[in-house]
């Protein structure tokens, strides 16, 4: 069985944890996580949160992109 690459599908770097982060709000009053816009909580557990999460960035083409995300933010 081969692998078929689909170009309209684009592929992303995955992120499995960040040890420095840095929260800002913006001139607008968005809330942001290093690049990621927080938009709401989705759940709350003993060992943190899950909040529901959008990245703008540029594609290799130039063109904006908005992704969702769920990011789980651990307790220390």
């Amino acid at each position: 069985m081969s692998s078929i690459a689909h170009p309209e599908v684009p592929h992303y770097p995955v992120v499995t944890e960040e040890l420095y982060t840095a929260e800002t709000i913006s001139k607008d009053g968005k809330k942001y996580l290093n690049e990621y816009e927080l938009l709401e909580t989705l759940g709350e557990g003993s060992y943190g949160k899950v909040r529901k999460v959008k990245r703008h960035y540029q594609d290799n083409n130039g063109m904006e992109v908005t992704s969702l995300y769920a990011m789980k933010v651990a307790l220390q």
